[in-house]
């Protein structure tokens, strides 16, 4: 476990005050106007003007680090749960004032000031414990795991008083708090987890998979067999077993470039299309028929249904795969196979369980609109607007 410098304020301070305490015997006894009396005053003088700047560029920053971090992250991530004002203290634990988050709740403190060892909010948001694991939908990121934590060694520096205002609990179904929602921020570069076995990770995401490891004391186990990497490879590519000729060729070929050769290989065969393409068409609600109660059959749905695994085949660009489905029958064309083309893949949007039947014309017409705008927003955004047409 990596431990934390002191900072530099600290160990400057500490100096300063130990350097006058073995100036101040001398001090004492020494006559009030001569030089170096006059010296160590003013040497005092300033020290003591040192630190009190010291401290109050330490009070900014801790104030900084709640206001910036770990208010908004409390707000956002626990108040629904563990405030007055919203009507929940689940596990018996209050989050939003100074009071609350250090009594704690029925396990104990959630916070005890300079002690993170000691405190159980840090375990929680650090999912060392399997039975302990708040938010219990996802781990906070890393960097806030870690502010958490310096602002808990610090003294948990916390202004509140009182419990949080009404107008600071998160309401889930808020559009304007639905914006700070993890996956609608900008893309970061993070900083790859400390690990202490630095020699395992092969790739960055390596990290990540280790140190999780590593915090719950755990090891990773010994490579796989090259048997064993044959099958998961052509299971995980192609989703079927190892041919003879692979069984007996690739245990035994120990070149640098034989796993890359071998995925090479798998990426050209027809059955990558296959595989990887039924992904896609889970999303794309793809069968043959459209499922509801008349369950009408879509006869030349398979059309659609090759297209998918060719495009994977040939990798084709994901904005055109996008375009050519989304609005494959407007777009240009050069030849008659390319418009036919084109609009086969334009049955993304034909597929799928319509209603067909019973209903007025212009009913049918939005019905069968917001099955296609529910479909586009689930498979590419991964969201749900068909929820808004009754809950907007």
């Amino acid at each position: 476990m990596a431990h934390t410098a002191v900072p530099w304020f600290l160990r400057y301070g500490l100096r300063v005050c130990l350097l006058s305490q073995g100036c101040l015997a001398w001090y004492a006894n020494a006559p009030p106007t001569s030089p170096p009396a006059v010296a160590m005053r003013f040497f005092l003088t300033t020290s003591v003007l040192a630190i009190a700047l010291i401290s109050i560029s330490s009070a900014d920053d801790r104030r900084k680090l709640f206001e910036e971090t770990i208010r908004p992250t409390l707000v956002r991530k626990c108040y629904s749960c563990h405030s007055q004002k919203a009507g929940k203290k689940e596990g018996g634990l209050l989050l939003d004032s100074r009071s609350a988050i250090r009594k704690g709740g029925e396990q104990g403190p959630a916070v005890v000031p300079g002690k993170p060892e000691q405190s159980l909010l840090l375990v929680a948001i650090g999912y060392q414990n399997e039975d302990l694991q708040m938010p219990p939908d996802r781990a906070l990121p890393e960097h806030t795991v870690r502010a958490f934590r310096d602002w808990v060694a610090a003294g948990a520096w916390d202004p509140r008083e009182t419990p949080a205002p009404a107008s600071e609990i998160v309401n889930p179904s808020d559009p304007v708090a639905g914006k700070s929602h993890w996956a609608f921020q900008p893309l970061q570069q993070q900083q790859l987890p400390v690990v202490r076995d630095a020699g395992w990770p092969w790739m960055p995401i390596d990290h990540y998979v280790l140190h999780r490891l590593e915090q719950r004391e755990l090891h990773p186990v010994s490579d796989a067999s090259r048997l064993t990497l044959l099958k998961r490879l052509c299971l995980q590519i192609t989703g079927l077993p190892p041919t003879a000729e692979q069984l007996k060729a690739f245990p035994g070929d120990i070149a640098d470039d034989a796993t890359e050769r071998l995925v090479d290989e798998l990426l050209a065969t027809p059955q990558f299309g296959e595989r990887w393409g039924r992904h896609w068409l889970d999303l794309a609600r793809y069968a043959d028929s459209n499922g509801l109660d008349e369950n009408f059959l879509f006869r030349e749905a398979w059309r659609y249904r090759n297209w998918v695994i060719d495009a994977v085949n040939r990798d084709l660009p994901y904005p055109e795969f996008l375009e050519h489905q989304i609005a494959g029958d407007l777009l240009p064309f050069d030849s008659i196979e390319q418009r036919d083309q084109q609009r086969i893949a334009a049955g993304f949007m034909v597929i799928g369980p319509k209603v067909l039947l019973g209903n007025s014309p212009d009913e049918r017409i939005m019905d069968v609109a917001d099955e296609q705008l529910d479909t586009i927003g689930r498979a590419v955004l991964g969201q749900t607007p068909g929820c808004a047409r009754c809950h907007d």
